[in-house]
Formats: C-alpha cells, sequence, structure tokens
C-alpha cells in the first residue's frame, strides 16, 4: 500500500513498503522515477503520523523517514493543573490588542528575557561558581521550523524551579486585579511597553500575540529536576509536569516552544524574518543570538555517466570524473555582532569605531560628516551618540519612511521605538519642569528680578501653578513675558592681584599646558568647545550702568552668550543651509564639490557661504584639542608655506637655503613643540618641506636630493649641516618639563599637575600616567621622564629629599647599582641621605646599618664604598637638581638634543670647509664635493642622463668631482698658484675629503692662517664656476683669465681678515709669499 502525500504530491510514483518495517529513523527509501517535487526538497511531507524528508542525490531523489511527530505528537506525562485566579481573558485581550503596537515584538520580549536569565547567573556565579557546571557558553539560539509552524527559543541561562515557574509565568496572572488593569489601560497612550523591558509575566505573555499554544521547558541548576509549563491562548489554565524524556533533557536554562497561529505561521517561521527581527531589537544583548539558517557551499561531487549502446561498462577502479556543484545545509549564524559603542567612554573609542558602527547600524556607505557621544544625567540616565549624516537621502525609502535615520531608544541594550516625532509637542507636564528645576545649581546667578535658583526650587509649592500656567501659554501661543530673555552685563573694573597669563618667573607656556589640562579633566571634548565658541564669540549684550539697563543692543551675529539652545539651533542652521545649498545645485544654480564650514550664518533668501576654519586657540597655541591629532598642526604647516611663497620667485643660494631653514622655517614649530609631540606623519611632512626647499628653492620639488637627509641633519663637525631632526628636538623641548617640575617650587603650573596626578620622590618627579586621566598634554611629557631622570644627579643640602641608595648623587649610577650586594644586606633600603647620617658622633658620620656582619671577602667592598662617601657630608642648605650634560648644571634643549641624536661620529673636514667669512654658499659646495655627490657628468650617467664623460677643462679624462677639483691640468695650474709663492711641494691626495683634512697650513702665522683655510675653497669654487660656463655657454677655457679671477676671489675675501690693513692686490700676494 503506497503512502498518502500530502502538499501535492500525493501524484508522485513510490515504492510500496507496509508501515510495521519502519523502525529506523534514518532509512532512505528510493523513488521509482526520478522527479524534482513542485514545492523543493526542502519542505518534505507527512504520512500516516510520521514525518518525511525528500532528499536528492546526484540523478536519484530519496524518501527519509525521521522519528519524532510531524502534526501529532506522543503522549506526555500528565502535568499538574493549574487555574488562573485573574480575569484572564481582560488580561490577554489587553496585550494582544492594546498593550503592544505590533505583533513582532514578542521575539524582542523573549529575546529580553533570555538576556536575564543570562546575566542572572552570571552574577550568581561570581560567588558560586559551581551554578556554570558543564553547560557550556552563556548564548540563546532561536531556530524556526516552517514545516511545523514553531519557533523554539534556548538560552543556557538560570534556568527555573517548579515553584519559580508558578511564580515568574503566573506573576500578572496572579496580581491581575481590575486595579492593575486599569493603571495598564491609562498608561498604555504613554509606551508603556519601555518598562516591560526584562520582566517575566507581561513581556513573556507577548507570545500569544502569534502563538495559539506555549510550552516552557526549563531547569534550574539547583535542581535535578526539568520542569515543562504549558498554557494555551484563551484558556483558564496552565500544566506544569516534569519531563522525563532524556531527549529532551536540557543541562541548564529554558527552552520556550511557541506555535504559531495559522495567520502568523508562514510569516514568523521564516528564518529570514527570525534575523531581521534579532537585528532590529537585539542586536545589542550583551551575550550571542544564534539563528538556524540555510546556507550554500561548493562541493566536489561523482559524476555518474551512463554507458552508451554498444560500449562495455567502465570498470569500478577507474577514476570518475567530477564537477562543483552548489550544496544547500542548515546551520547556526551570529546575528548580534555590532557591539553598542554608547555605552563605552568616548574617549576609549576611535573615529573608525564610530564610523564603523554607523554604516552598520543605518546601512549607510559614507563616513558621517561628525558625531556627537555624550551622556546626560538626572533620574534616568542617557547615553547617545548623535550622528550627522554624510549625505542627503538618495531613494525613495528614505524620502517616504524618513524614520529610518531617525533617533533609536534603546533599554537595557532593547530596541524599543524610533517614533519620537509626536513627543516633541507633547504638553509640559508638571514632573519634568519640577525634576529640571530641582536638577539646576541652585547658586546660579539671580535673574533681573533677583531671585535665584535656590529661591524658586523652595517655593516651587508656592509658584508652581503660575509656572505651569506660562509654561502652557508658552506650549500654545508660543510666546511669553519679554523680560525673560533679557541678557545684562556689569562693567566691573579691575582689582590688584587681578588673574594675568604673563607673571614675574612665569613661563607663556605654562599657560597654555593648564588650560589643556583643566579642559581634559573636565571632559569637555571637541564638539563641545566648538559649541561653546560659537555662544561666547557671539554675544548679545545690555550694559547696566549704576544698577539701570542703558538700552539694550542686539549682537552683530550668532546666538547669545550662554545660551543653551545654542548647540541645538546651531544643528538645526546646518539642516537648514543644507536643503539651500541641495536646492540650488538641483536647480543648476551652483555646482559645489567640497565644502567645509565652522562658524557660518545664513538667509533664507540671499544665501552666501563663506569657507573657513575657525579653531581655537590660547596664546598662540590650540585649546582644547586631541594633543594626538594632525589637524592642531595645520596651523603650523600652513605658516610654513605662507613664508615659502614670498621667497618663491627670488633666487636663493643653498647657503642662503641653509640660512633661510635654521633661522625661519625651523623654528615656526618650535613654540608649539615645546609643549604638545608633534604626530610622525607631520614631522614626515615638515621635513619634506624643508628638505625640497634645501634642493629645489621655491619650487618644493623635481630637484635631485644629492645627500640622505639623516646626513644633512647630522652635526657639522660630523659632517652633516646642522639642521635637526623634528621629533628629536620634538623630545628635547618636552624633556624641559621634566627639568622644570624637579626644579621649581611653587610654579601654579606644577601644583596643578601634582594635584591632578600626584607626585613621588620627594616631589622631585610626578607619577606615572595611565588610563583615563592620562590622555592629556601631560601624559606626553612623560613619555620622556626616563632619559632625562638618567641625566640628572643631585646636589646634595640638608639630604631629606635624596635617597642615599637610589638616587644619583655621589656617582654617576645610584649606589645600589654600584654597590648592589651592599644594597640588598641594607636594612634601610629608602632611607634618605639625612637618616643615613649620624649627627651625634662628633662631626657627623655615615650611619650605615645592615642585616648581619660581614664575611672577610666583603670587607673589601664596605672600603670601597666609604671611599666614595669620603668628602660628602650633608649641609645646611636645600637639596637641589643638575643637569649632567652641561657645564652649567642647568637644561639646555641643544645639549639634550645632541644627547638624543644617534648619529654617529666621522672623521670629516669640517674646520676645513665651514670657514669663517667665507661665503656659505661656496662652503656647502665644498661640502658637497667632500661627499662626491656634485653632480659632475659620472654622476649623470649613474641617474639616467645620456651624455659622453669627458671633462669640459681639459678634455683629457672623464670627468668626476676629484678630477676636475684636484688632477685636472686647468685646475692645477690655480694650485700651482699658491705652491710658487710659498715655495712648497705637496703631493695632491686621492679624494676631496683627503685633500681638506690634510690642508693643515701648521708653518703659516695666525692671521695668514684664515687666508689659508680659504685657498682650497676659492680653487674648488673658481673651477667650479668655470666648468659650468663651459657646460652651459660653451667656449674654450682661458686658464690666464681663471688664475686672474682666483687671485681676485681671494684678495676680496682677504680684506675681511686684514681689516684696515689696505693692500693692494700685488701687496696682497707679497704678503701672502712672506710667510
Amino acid at each position: 500500500m503506497a503512502p498518502v502525500l500530502s502538499r501535492s504530491l500525493a501524484t508522485a510514483p513510490l515504492t510500496s513498503f507496509p508501515l510495521n518495517n519502519i523502525n529506523n529513523n534514518r532509512r532512505v527509501l528510493n523513488l521509482r522515477n526520478t522527479f524534482v517535487p513542485l514545492n523543493g526538497l526542502r519542505k518534505g511531507f507527512s504520512c500516516s503520523g510520521l514525518k518525511w524528508k525528500l532528499e536528492k542525490r546526484g540523478s536519484r531523489v530519496g524518501v527519509r523517514c525521521e522519528a519524532g511527530v510531524a502534526e501529532k505528537e506522543a503522549p506526555d506525562t500528565p502535568g499538574e493543573k493549574f487555574e488562573y485566579q485573574a480575569e484572564v481573558s481582560r488580561l490577554l485581550d489587553l496585550i494582544v490588542h492594546s498593550l503592544y503596537s505590533h505583533k513582532e515584538v514578542f521575539l524582542r520580549e523573549l529575546v529580553s528575557n533570555a538576556s536575564d536569565a543570562l546575566d542572572k547567573l552570571r552574577f550568581l556565579s561570581v560567588t558560586e561558581p559551581s551554578l556554570l557546571g558543564d553547560a557550556g557558553e552563556l548564548e540563546i539560539r532561536i531556530k524556526p521550523d516552517p514545516d511545523n509552524g514553531t519557533i523554539t527559543i534556548t538560552d543556557t541561562g538560570i534556568g527555573m524551579t517548579k515553584e519559580e515557574l508558578i511564580d515568574c509565568l503566573g506573576t500578572i496572572a496572579q496580581s491581575g486585579t481590575s486595579k492593575f488593569l486599569k493603571a495598564l489601560k491609562e498608561n498604555q497612550d504613554l509606551g508603556a511597553d519601555n518598562g516591560l523591558i526584562g520582566q517575566f509575566g507581561v513581556g513573556f505573555y507577548s507570545a500569544f500575540l502569534v502563538a495559539e499554544k506555549v510550552t516552557v521547558s526549563t531547569k534550574s541548576p539547583r535542581s535535578e529536576k526539568q520542569y515543562v509549563w504549558e498554557a494555551v491562548a484563551d484558556s483558564s489554565s496552565y500544566v506544569i509536569r516534569e519531563e522525563t524524556d532524556p531527549e529532551k533533557s536540557l543541562p541548564r536554562g529554558t527552552q520556550i516552544t511557541l506555535y504559531l497561529r495559522p495567520d502568523d505561521k508562514y510569516e514568523f517561521s521564516e528564518p529570514s524574518k527570525i534575523q531581521s527581527l534579532v537585528k532590529n531589537y537585539s542586536q545589542f544583548v550583551s551575550f550571542p543570538i544564534y539563528t538556524w539558517q540555510e546556507k550554500s557551499r561548493t562541493v566536489e561531487v561523482e559524476e555518474e555517466e551512463e554507458p552508451k549502446e554498444g560500449e562495455e561498462a567502465k570498470p569500478e577502479d577507474q577514476k570518475k570524473k567530477k564537477k562543483t556543484i552548489t550544496e544547500k545545509y542548515w546551520d547556526w549564524e551570529l546575528a548580534n555582532e555590532t557591539k553598542p559603542i554608547w555605552m563605552r567612554n568616548p574617549r576609549e573609542v576611535e573615529k573608525d569605531e564610530y564610523n564603523d558602527f554607523y554604516k552598520k547600524t543605518f546601512n549607510e556607505f559614507l563616513d558621517p560628516l561628525s558625531h556627537i557621544h555624550f551622556t546626560t544625567e538626572g533620574e534616568v540616565e542617557f547615553r547617545s551618540i548623535l550622528y550627522i549624516p554624510g549625505m542627503g537621502p538618495l531613494n525613495n525609502e528614505d524620502v517616504m519612511n524618513p524614520k529610518t535615520k531617525n533617533i533609536r531608544l534603546y533599554v537595557k541594550r532593547v530596541f524599543i521605538s524610533d517614533d519620537f516625532d509626536e513627543c516633541i509637542e507633547v504638553p509640559f507636564v508638571e514632573n519634568e519642569i519640577h525634576s529640571a528645576l530641582m536638577e539646576m545649581n541652585g547658586d546660579k546667578a539671580p535673574g533681573p528680578d533677583g531671585f535665584s535658583v535656590a529661591f524658586w526650587q523652595n517655593a516651587w509649592a508656592f509658584a508652581k501653578e503660575e509656572i505651569m500656567e506660562m509654561f502652557k501659554e508658552f506650549h500654545e501661543h508660543s510666546t511669553f513675558v519679554r523680560s525673560l530673555n533679557n541678557t545684562f552685563l556689569v562693567l566691573i573694573p579691575k582689582k590688584s592681584g587681578c588673574a594675568k597669563c604673563l607673571c614675574n618667573g612665569r613661563q607663556i607656556l605654562d599657560a597654555s599646558l593648564i588650560a589643556n589640562e583643566v579642559l581634559q579633566k573636565m571632559g569637555f571634548g571637541n564638539k563641545w568647545v566648538g559649541w561653546m565658541w560659537s555662544c561666547v564669540s557671539s554675544a548679545k549684550f545690555s550694559v547696566l550702568v549704576n544698577g539701570v539697563p542703558a538700552g539694550f543692543f542686539p549682537s552683530s551675529r550668532g546666538l547669545r552668550q550662554g545660551d543653551p539652545l545654542s548647540p541645538y539651533l546651531f544643528v538645526m542652521g546646518m539642516e537648514i543651509l543644507d536643503v539651500l545649498i541641495r536646492r540650488a545645485v538641483e536647480g543648476g544654480q551652483t555646482k559645489i564639490k567640497s565644502l567645509i564650514l565652522a562658524g557660518f550664518s545664513f538667509g533664507l533668501k540671499q544665501p552666501r557661504v563663506f569657507g573657513g576654519v575657525l579653531a581655537l586657540h590660547y596664546l598662540g597655541l590650540p585649546l582644547g584639542v586631541p594633543n594626538r591629532a594632525s589637524s592642531m598642526w595645520d596651523g603650523v604647516e600652513e605658516r610654513i608655506r605662507r613664508r615659502l611663497a614670498l621667497w618663491k620667485r627670488q633666487y636663493i643660494s643653498k647657503g642662503g637655503r641653509i640660512t633661510l631653514i635654521k633661522s625661519a622655517l625651523a623654528s615656526m614649530p618650535i613654540y608649539q613643540m615645546s609643549i604638545f609631540r608633534m604626530p610622525k606623519s607631520v614631522a614626515r611632512r615638515v621635513e619634506k618641506i624643508q628638505r625640497d626647499f634645501l634642493w629645489g628653492g621655491g619650487n618644493l620639488g623635481g630637484k635631485i636630493h644629492l645627500v640622505k637627509w639623516d646626513v644633512v641633519c647630522t652635526e657639522k663637525r660630523n659632517g652633516g649641516l646642522g639642521l635637526r631632526r623634528i621629533a628629536t628636538l620634538n623630545r628635547a623641548l618636552l624633556g624641559k618639563w621634566i627639568w622644570r617640575f624637579a626644579c621649581e617650587r611653587d610654579n601654579l603650573w606644577k601644583q596643578v599637575i601634582s594635584t591632578k596626578y600626584g607626585q613621588e620622590d620627594y616631589g622631585w618627579r610626578a607619577k606615572k600616567v595611565s588610563g583615563a586621566a592620562g590622555v592629556g598634554v601631560w601624559k606626553e611629557i612623560m613619555k620622556e621622564s626616563d632619559w632625562c631622570w638618567e641625566n640628572l644627579s643631585f646636589l646634595v643640602g640638608k639630604g631629606s629629599k635624596i635617597k642615599f641608595w637610589k638616587d644619583r648623587w655621589c656617582t654617576d649610577t645610584p649606589l645600589s647599582q654600584c654597590f648592589n650586594h651592599l644594597f640588598v644586606l641594607a636594612v634601610h633600603r629608602d632611607a634618605s641621605i639625612e637618616e643615613m647620617w649620624d649627627h651625634h658622633s662628633g662631626q657627623g658620620d655615615w650611619n650605615l646599618i645592615f642585616e648581619r656582619d660581614f664575611n672577610d671577602w666583603e670587607l673589601d667592598m664596605v672600603g670601597d664604598l666609604l671611599r666614595t662617601l669620603r668628602g660628602h657630608r650633608p649641609s645646611l642648605e636645600d637639596d637641589s637638581i643638575k643637569w649632567r650634560q652641561g657645564r652649567k648644571g642647568s637644561f639646555r634643549v641643544k645639549e639634550a638634543y645632541s644627547l638624543l641624536d644617534k648619529s654617529n661620529a666621522s672623521l670629516f673636514p669640517a674646520r676645513g670647509i665651514w670657514v669663517d667669512r667665507v661665503p656659505t654658499k661656496v662652503s656647502f659646495f665644498a661640502w658637497e664635493a667632500t661627499w662626491g655627490k656634485v653632480l659632475t657628468l659620472d654622476k649623470l650617467q649613474i641617474r639616467g642622463v645620456q651624455l659622453p664623460n669627458c671633462c669640459f677643462l681639459c678634455g683629457c679624462a672623464e670627468e668626476n668631482v676629484n678630477h676636475i677639483l684636484l688632477h685636472c691640468i686647468v685646475a692645477r695650474a690655480l694650485w700651482d698658484i699658491i705652491f710658487g709663492l710659498l715655495d712648497i711641494k705637496w703631493v695632491f691626495p686621492e679624494t676631496v675629503k683627503e685633500a681638506l683634512t690634510s690642508w693643515r697650513g701648521s708653518f703659516v702665522g695666525k692671521k695668514r692662517k684664515q687666508i689659508w683655510k680659504s685657498i682650497p675653497l676659492c680653487i674648488f669654487w673658481t673651477v667650479w664656476k668655470e666648468r659650468n660656463r663651459l657646460a652651459f655657454r660653451g667656449g674654450v677655457v682661458n686658464v690666464q683669465r681663471l688664475k686672474n679671477s682666483f687671485v681676485c676671489n681671494l684678495w676680496n675675501w682677504a680684506k675681511v681678515y686684514l681689516g684696515e690693513e689696505a693692500f693692494s692686490l700685488i701687496g696682497f700676494l707679497e704678503w701672502i709669499a712672506s710667510t
């Protein structure tokens, strides 16, 4: 007898089989003919009370019988029946028709209940770890079954006992008095479901919105028994029974099964619908939520080939062809990957995290223009993130349904609503006005009537009726008494001792450090600083003269100072401006590629936009800006580029460029670098500007950089140009604060830092900063404390603030390191010098106490220690500190930079290159020649320039820097002039570097020695100029003219050394020859 098929499959021929043979739940029966059923392979069918599945394997379709219940279930163990005691019909009617506005919230409520159960287990397991057991991770799993029209929600939470089932699931039923129903009915219009999140009872009963039957199977870790709660919609009773089926046993937690109503079965049993509801309502729940989803994967299968007529069957061991197919399968998928970043501290959230959260939550592909992350505290605490979209609506969904980008309210990380448009205009109620008044500071300045906030707080019971009438009038007519919005100013004459930014003994950087630390400590962010600046910079005044207003005058622009509506009106202004700009673009009136605004005003009739940047500065330094932000250095880069623009059209030699870089470009960032750490990206950009200017002039690019920048930034004596690396200089400047903190005593800035972060080591240094308190300017400064303290030592006075063993005071290293063995034996390892000095023994002596007597081999170490201490003793002066790297003992940035500079010292003829009163451009050329970096023909060929390599001067050899300056016959003619005048013989070195190193002139006098040093430089410069003239203008070399040019150049340079002695050219040559 063939089984009867449901769902239009009755026409499919099947193999006949007796039902009594079906005793294996994995049995697979093959169909006689190949076919694909209309409803797909996934749906299956039911037959004779059994559940069947269709499976396709290659070209064959099979039928599989699964053990279980299709449309009828095996009878359960009889349970205990409980009758509802409350007005159940009215309660369920209210839940289904009034309490919830949408059916889909049932899943939100049940997931919230599961999350609360997991939270409770996690809380209890802190003191009772055994509750966790071996039941797996804390998680929630939701499995819809479209075939049977069920939804199963399983959590591994705390679970319930039989008594807790009655108490929790029967709470509403047992307390369902008329009073409760009446109160619930009265508050349903005010969004009553907000308070129902996570509460068993009303939240649980929302399951009956879509289910006609609900079963709850639960097991508590405190009980060995598992119980099942079962109820049917519109019933006056429910059943609780003990679960005896081992296959349905739970290790811990709760499993809720909803048997959906016929009209809701196909909508809410679809896995995609469940996934969508979880992402909409519960994506920020603390625990992972997994849903049962259909997935696909690519697999390789053997391709079955039917033998053709006349062909023999292929042997089985022969390799069969394979093909790739897409296989459908079912598995668990995580549905709540996004984390609620609004719960975190704004200082700990990066900009990329804000942008990613915005894109995932609102399905956007562009980053937002800006965001505001803030917390509002009161009777209810709100944590909020406000995003300004990167662009306006682009599709009909955003235009027709603007709530897709509306404010979203979450309670306990569960989505509640995004429909708040009507809430903005609801009438004021007494409780919210009274709450706002009580949250205000009673010491606020009084209004024009002289009454302070404290007065209105105390007089609320007396004045509330009139206040409510005022708010009612404002709500209905948008007007109030004009005097309430007046602003008065009182001019107060200055008094002696008033606060100043610049005081005697206080540096200008102190005030900037204090201001930035105060802003960081109070938690004011960038957006808040921008709002405050907008309010302060656009004020509206009425001046009180002798207590009487002297007329009112409006502010020239902006909002009133201190107006609490300023930030909201500012955002509204941005929205209006956005609409105006879009209308202009859509009408073809203008075309905008990019737009950056700050501090703007707008008009509805004739809008005009002025671009610019408004930053908040204090004493020339950024205030309240994140110290790691690259944007705070934009002003420095702009000033450097503006200065370069003035030099662009002027020809400046390389020697002049070196002077300008040192005097102008390199000094511009120093003021800001003295307190802020420059980001590495900014330092690279600034150094690139300097590098491009050095080698390319005002063009800033396109020129060959002949020498590595690391070499350029080396000290002159080591072969560099003496420029400074920005990052190293920045560290040296910040290190000065460590020195100042140790040296200065009662300065205001030190008091602020000490109060905020604390101090240690008798007040010599501030404590290390970390965590939320360590994100300000001072944290970056403290990163330089280690190398600074390694180069500081103490000058002993009274010795009360210097540690005997751990501080540097009598040697270059602490005694604890020099005599480590004795330090381990010392009793008082943290004692000060004063405590280790015995004043009672005559003239005083060291009182060293150790834990035991010394062995013979340890006496030598004690003797060395006493010899080290000889000559050191406390005095009546105060202890002080000194900088060990300087001659005078005071910190100098130059010495600190040399200490931090890691460039290697090398043998370099710096004294033969950088000669006093020789033009800098000549010395710069000699420096290039010494490094062999002059662009001669051999260097040009290496760089890919196709030119024949032949010396422009002699035409007899290949050109390189050593040849044209030393070994060329034309250059030798100039060298012979000097050697002939002095009657000396000289063996020419191989390179320019060797020539300048050996050009000492020890046999000439002091005055002639300056001339002697400049002779090679003059020869180099004269020969190089002649070579360039021949290379670019052509012609023939004239050796006699070249000699005259060399002698005249040398004579002109020598006039500076000779002073008032007026020699003629002939006399000058005779003066040199008379050495």
